[in-house]
């Protein structure tokens, strides 16, 4: 899979389950994940160009942020007996999850690549 297709697929989680969370529950820490996801989803089609390393980097940098931002709340529904808002929050802490290992093998197999064409033949 690529990192954008792995990207909408995150943003598309964080967005509904958040929004589903909010809407259903009130929360409004759960605006936090909506936003992010709205950021994945326009942040996408930069990503397809695989010279774009600031907008891959930062979509990086706040799907680790937001993974662990999500534990807590996640630990907070099981303990408190909320099995549904436990769910919603685990879809999400899951395609995060899936999102970062995707980003870190595409930015280790575009290093081998570059590691590669700068080897001198001989």
């Amino acid at each position: 899979m690529k990192p954008f297709e792995a990207n909408f697929i995150n943003g598309l989680s964080l967005s509904a389950m958040s929004a589903w969370e909010f809407f259903e529950n009130g929360y409004t820490s759960a605006l936090l994940p909506l936003a992010l996801g709205v950021f994945f989803w326009a942040r996408t089609n930069a990503m397809k160009n695989p010279n774009n390393r600031i907008v891959a980097h930062t979509v990086v940098i706040f799907t680790f942020i937001i993974l662990i931002c999500l534990i807590k709340p996640f630990v907070n529904f099981m303990r408190n007996d909320e099995v549904l808002s436990g769910i919603r929050t685990l879809i999400m802490i899951a395609t995060c999850t899936f999102a970062m290992i995707v980003y870190v093998q595409s930015f280790m197999d575009a290093r081998k690549i570059r590691l590669a064409a700068q080897e001198p033949v001989v």
